[in-house]
Formats: C-alpha cells, sequence, structure tokens
C-alpha cells in the first residue's frame, strides 16, 4: 500500500477519534471490544481461504450520537484474490446484531483462484463509523449509520481493497418483553475502477433467555462488488450475555448462501462498556 494511503488514513483516524471526544465531551459512554473472527470458504475457486481476524473496536456515545472505529488485524491463507471484511457493512455491523453479540464479519470479494498461494498477517482496512439514533414511543427505534472504510490494509497482500468505500444505511427495529426484530438497508459507494456499487439489507430477530443473556438469528445480503460474481448473502446465530455489570460476551456463528459468502464462519468477542444500554440491552 502506498505510504499516501497511510497517512491520510492515520489522519482520518486522528480527526475521528478528536470529533467522537469533542461532542462527548458531557458524560460520555464508552464501549471497547475485541475478539476473534473466523471465515473459510472457496468463494468460488478451486481452493479454501482461511481468514482470522483479531478486531480492535472502540465507540463513544453522545445524546442521540455514536461514533466507531474498528481496527483489524488479519491472518491471511488461500489462493489469493479474497480480501477480509470486503462485505462488512451488511450483518452484525448493526443492529443487535453487533450491539448484543458482535456477530458477522463478512467475508471477501471473492473472484477466483491464482496461481500462486497466499499466506500472510498484517493490518486490514480501517472502517470509521458515525450514527445518529431515535427512540420512538413503545420501544421502536431507527439508526442512521454513515461509514467509511479506509484502505490502510496492504493491497499486494490481499489484506485491504486499496480503496475508500462508504456505506450509508438505516436500521429500524422493535422491542418486546421477551425479545425483538429489525431489519435494515442501505447502500454502498465502492471506490476503484473495477468495483461495483451496490445496495445491501437484512433483518433479525433476538429473544432473552435468563438474566441479561440474548439469543438471535438474521440474514444479510449485499450486491457483489464486481460483475459477474454472485452476491453476498449469509444466516448468522449468535448469543450475549453478561459477565459483570459492564462486561459482556458474545459468541456467534454464520454459514453462507451463496458462493460469494464464506462456508462457515464463527467469533467471540468480549466488550467493556461504561453504560451503553439501548431498549435491546436490558440488564
Amino acid at each position: 500500500m502506498p505510504n499516501t494511503y497511510m497517512y491520510k488514513a492515520e489522519i482520518a483516524l486522528l480527526g475521528f477519534m478528536t470529533l467522537g471526544f469533542s461532542v462527548a465531551v458531557a458524560g460520555p459512554v464508552i464501549q471497547l471490544s475485541t475478539g476473534v473472527d473466523y471465515t473459510n470458504g472457496d468463494y468460488g475457486a478451486t481452493e479454501d481461504t482461511t481468514i482470522y481476524e483479531l478486531p480492535f473496536t472502540a465507540r463513544i456515545k453522545a445524546g442521540n450520537w455514536s461514533f466507531r472505529a474498528r481496527v483489524p488485524y488479519v491472518f491471511l491463507d488461500g489462493p489469493g484474490g479474497v480480501v477480509p471484511g470486503d462485505e462488512d457493512d451488511s450483518g452484525g455491523n448493526s443492529g443487535p446484531g453487533s450491539r448484543n453479540s458482535g456477530s458477522g464479519s463478512g467475508g471477501g470479494s471473492g473472484g477466483g483462484s491464482t496461481t500462486s498461494g497466499i499466506s500472510e498477517s498484517g493490518l486490514g482496512d480501517i472502517s470509521l463509523s458515525a450514527s445518529w439514533s431515535h427512540d420512538f414511543a413503545g420501544s421502536t427505534y431507527f439508526d442512521l449509520t454513515g461509514r467509511a472504510r479506509l484502505p490502510t490494509g496492504d493491497e499486494a497482500l490481499d489484506l485491504g481493497t486499496g480503496e475508500t468505500d462508504f456505506t450509508l444505511s438505516g436500521e429500524l427495529g422493535k422491542d418486546f418483553d421477551g425479545g425483538g426484530i429489525y431489519a435494515f438497508g442501505g447502500y454502498k459507494q465502492r471506490g476503484g475502477a473495477l468495483r461495483e456499487n451496490g445496495a445491501l439489507a437484512g433483518l433479525g430477530v433476538y429473544g432473552r433467555v435468563g438474566n441479561g443473556t440474548l439469543i438471535g438469528v438474521d440474514t444479510t445480503w449485499s450486491e457483489a462488488s464486481r460483475v459477474g460474481l454472485d452476491d453476498s448473502a449469509e444466516v448468522t446465530a449468535y448469543t450475549s450475555f453478561r459477565v459483570t455489570d459492564d462486561l459482556r460476551m458474545s459468541l456467534y456463528a454464520l454459514t453462507g448462501l451463496t458462493d460469494n459468502s464464506p462456508d462457515i464462519g464463527a467469533g467471540i468477542s468480549l466488550s467493556w462498556r461504561t453504560d451503553f444500554r439501548r431498549p435491546t440491552q436490558k440488564r
């Protein structure tokens, strides 16, 4: 990756964090998360690609606004041509799937095998997002989120796309005494002459089991990033439970529904937060 990309990414990350803390000086609530994400699939190639991600996520909230930064360290092994998390704006990055379980790490931008294999590790593409939330009467909420994915991963090593992507999405959810439902949709503008813009959508349902424990399932879909590839679609099951008053553990497992999705995936995350509850996060 050219040094200018890294420089721009560092400036953007610094600006993002400065903005987040400047708007949240009056009683901010903070969440810090880390864990391990695993996916495996052939993505239409003749050999499987295995991806491990160790993401660090920081989130800060003030009033109706929240800001999020996700920094992944990636381990990649496969034939080449698959970029980790290229479809990471669907699935667990929004809604109760991420607020409560951390589900969904996304697959890749698959597209056939190469003659030489790749076994690499390093920084992946950093994503930054800002969300505005509104709670209606009757425990109904709406979130509007803008996200930028920065080209911090090395494109030559398939650790990143080498391009900047922007996504705008909205989510509508309803919380009940024993659980809730949610649905989201949006549009992603992908950088690069060969990559296509596309829509994304998903829906899910979750329930409460015991004190502070959630279980849920969601399905996500996003249009392919290149002409000729299948769209991405996945089904994810997840659970989240309280370890302490400020610490939660989340587990998820997923399976892909198309050739451009991982065959299987799983993950675990640990989140510490000062007080980051929504109606979907009752203790």
